[in-house]
């Protein structure tokens, strides 16, 4: 493939403002497709939560051990 067809496939990523349906059927295809091959539902706020845990696992490990989402986190992957 030259470098002039890559280039006009990859201009569809750089308008300016997507549809929001189209955005949504990308958006509603990829889900779908994490739950088929990984079990799991696509989301980032347990990513943010755990990231926090472990920086403040470093400075009070005791007090993040004690919290009931941690345990609970730290059971299941046992």
């Amino acid at each position: 493939m030259t470098k002039e067809k890559e280039g006009r496939e990859m201009n569809f990523l750089k308008k300016v403002q997507w549809s929001p349906y189209v955005a949504g059927c990308l958006m509603g295809l990829v889900s779908w497709f994490s739950v088929l091959t990984a079990g799991k539902y696509l989301g980032v706020s347990t990513t943010f939560v755990r990231t926090i845990g472990m920086a403040e696992s470093i400075f009070v490990p005791d007090r993040v051990a004690a919290m009931p989402y941690f345990m609970k986190e730290y059971l299941l992957q046992q």
